[in-house]
């Protein structure tokens, strides 16, 4: 027999059905409410970006293909790029090597992404120079082995073994990069495709100085960059495949003997006659 209480209990078949709506309840709605303000912000920004292809699409029919490719030129060089750590000499400066050490040409013969300048150092910290497009400049370098170093969206190591007296030239290549420029530092020796360019560069570079001490106190102020820098060219180095080590290595014989040590040898008096 069913008691009061039982009877004013409702029963589940005969309880009053709630909507949709009603069984989400207030937080459901707002969950709603917020997934349409999404897909609507979602929707208005694909018109924006559906109109703006739009427009950049008449862009390039009125401006027209060759003037777009001028226009992205300009874009890609841009203004060329300058140093506080390099100086313009008054007078050129020849490129001879002490008999004690060798000299290092860095050259950028490239105006490819003119607006970089690239610091180069060596694996102890030492400040070499910057290189800025279309210039070169020169560093004499104690002889032995060295690992020189390029400071750009990448770290590009080059192995070097060195002769006292003797010349070394390196070309600074920069390469498209995904937020700046890459770089490459690529041996210029008798077997690499770029010594018959060598000439060319040398005449048409522009020679700068580098200005140790003010570069060395860069360095010296970003420590901890640096020596990240330097372990990761390190890295790298031991990474190179065959092929990209014979490109990225100068070797003792590469050196061309300097002016000097030839001059020195010519005036050295020959043995006596033997009689």
């Amino acid at each position: 027999m069913a008691t009061v209480e039982n009877m004013l209990q409702p029963h589940s078949d005969i309880a009053p059905k709630q909507s949709a709506r009603n069984r989400i309840g207030p937080v459901g709605c707002c969950s709603l409410r917020i997934v349409t303000l999404r897909f609507s912000a979602q929707a208005r920004a694909i018109r924006t970006a559906t109109a703006e292809i739009c427009c950049a699409t008449r862009f390039v029919r009125v401006l027209g293909l060759s003037q777009l490719l001028v226009l992205l030129l300009l874009l890609v060089t841009g203004c060329t790029g300058s140093s506080k750590h390099m100086f313009e000499p008054r007078l050129p400066v020849p490129n001879l090597a002490p008999p004690n050490a060798a000299l290092v040409v860095f050259l950028r013969p490239s105006s490819y992404a003119s607006r970089t300048v690239t610091t180069i150092l060596d694996d102890q910290g030492v400040f070499l120079g910057d290189s800025v497009a279309e210039t070169q400049f020169a560093v004499a370098i104690p002889p032995g082995p060295h690992l020189f170093l390029a400071w750009g969206e990448n770290t590009a190591p080059l192995l070097a073994d060195l002769l006292p007296g003797r010349i070394y030239y390196v070309e600074v290549s920069p390469r498209w990069g995904f937020f700046s420029p890459r770089v490459q530092l690529l041996a210029v020796t008798p077997q690499s495709d770029n010594w018959k360019e060598l000439g060319t560069w040398l005449t048409e570079c522009s020679q700068l100085v580098p200005d140790i001490a003010a570069g060395q106190a860069y360095l010296s102020a970003r420590g901890e960059a640096v020596g990240k820098r330097i372990a990761s060219a390190r890295e790298r180095a031991n990474q190179l495949d065959d092929e990209e080590r014979g490109a990225r290595t100068l070797h003792p014989e590469d050196g061309v003997i300097s002016p000097v040590l030839r001059l020195q040898a010519q005036a050295q008096p020959g043995p006596p006659p033997q009689p």
